[in-house]
């Protein structure tokens, strides 16, 4: 017995892609950006001691990475920033927060996103800073304040392969700096030194990074606009030929089988929305009967195809369907869960015709419908 399956398949969901790119004109440039490291600072050594002594009964939080070292100072973490090899100017943006609280609460000082700037040879301390006081308990913000004023004589920051440091730098209190500290030191009272330790350059060791030898660097911005994708089906072939039939394992029936042409699902949608492949055959029909859809069963399996840019995400084939239970309604070939179905994926499946026994002899043709949606 000769029997065909022709295969149709109906994609329920596209969408057009565009994209574009454009390149900026190069322009020479001495700024390397600043990419990770660390800060030592311990704001003020008598402060520290006298929120912990008995007159305050006080307690300091840390938080956002800052961490104590051993010495009592702290260590902020280096989230951005930026040094100019050609003048020296020098962003250094820190992260986490130090708050101290002390006569039940009537005293707090709160620092948050400290950062140095080193412009044309001066040093300062900024911050953004909250403070209440017994005097005046009601707390008061000072956003991006001017903290202090660092003493560069002893050095500037130095720049060595892709590190840049800072040697400890006295601090000394503004008189922007003084009622942010809730009026607890004059301006001009000295702070502890600040120093540093960052990473520059990026990933690629050493950024732009002018050649040890002499010569320069560049940088060219590039921009690209990216659109949704679309999801798509496709199929390596339109026909498959089933083998001529024979008895099955027990002799109770007939069976053909064959093998269903790859089907290829790509979703370059990026939204990683998750999609489903499904399957359902027509009745089989010939010049002088009919063979149930019911009786054509299959064995899903399923791959991600690497395609050398980016992860592909994850695919699951669906359950094996017998004949006799088979693919008269839609069954799952492949799918793809939410969070994981970017990519490039291919399903196959294992195709079995159960032949019941009263069927007369003859050639005999479905159409198998995948849809994907």
């Amino acid at each position: 017995m000769n029997l065909g399956i022709r295969r149709a398949a109906t994609v329920l969901v596209t969408a057009g892609l565009a994209a574009a790119a454009s390149i900026l004109p190069a322009s020479a440039t001495t700024t390397l950006p600043v990419t990770g490291g660390s800060g030592d600072w311990g704001v003020k050594l008598s402060f520290r001691n006298y929120i912990k002594s008995p007159i305050a009964h006080g307690s300091t939080e840390l938080s956002g990475g800052v961490t104590e070292n051993p010495d009592g100072t702290y260590s902020f973490p280096i989230v951005s920033g930026s040094y100019d090899t050609a003048t020296g100017d020098t962003v250094i943006q820190f992260g986490g927060s130090v708050a101290y609280e002390g006569h039940g609460g009537v005293l707090r000082v709160r620092i948050d996103d400290l950062r140095l700037e080193i412009t044309n040879g001066k040093g300062e301390l900024y911050a953004d800073m909250a403070s209440s006081s017994p005097s005046d308990p009601q707390m008061v913000s000072y956003p991006d304040v001017n903290l202090a004023d660092l003493d560069l004589s002893g050095g500037q920051p130095t720049l060595s392969g892709t590190t840049l440091s800072l040697g400890s730098t006295p601090a000394t209190l503004t008189e922007e700096g003084s009622p942010a500290f809730a009026g607890f030191y004059s301006p001009g009272a000295e702070l502890d030194p600040i120093s540093f330790t960052a990473t520059v350059g990026g990933s690629n060791g050493g950024g732009n990074q002018p050649p040890a030898n002499g010569g320069s660097s560049a940088q060219q911005q590039i921009l690209a606009d990216v659109a949704a994708g679309p999801l798509i089906l496709s199929v390596a072939g339109d026909t498959v030929q089933l083998t001529q039939s024979a008895p099955n394992g027990d002799g109770t029936y007939q069976t053909a089988t064959g093998a269903l042409n790859t089907a290829t699902v790509s979703d370059l949608r990026g939204t990683n929305a998750g999609w489903n492949l499904v399957g359902q055959v027509s009745d089989f029909t010939g010049d002088v009967g009919t063979i149930g859809a019911e009786n054509l069963g299959w064995t899903p399996s399923a791959a991600a195809v690497n395609t050398g840019v980016g992860t592909p995400g994850t695919v699951t084939a669906g359950s094996p369907v017998q004949p006799g239970q088979g693919l008269g309604i839609a069954r799952t070939l492949a799918s793809a869960a939410p969070g994981s179905s970017a990519g490039t994926f291919t399903a196959d499946a294992q195709l079995t015709l159960g032949i019941p026994a009263d069927t007369v002899p003859g050639d005999y043709a479905a159409v198998l419908t995948l849809t994907l949606s």
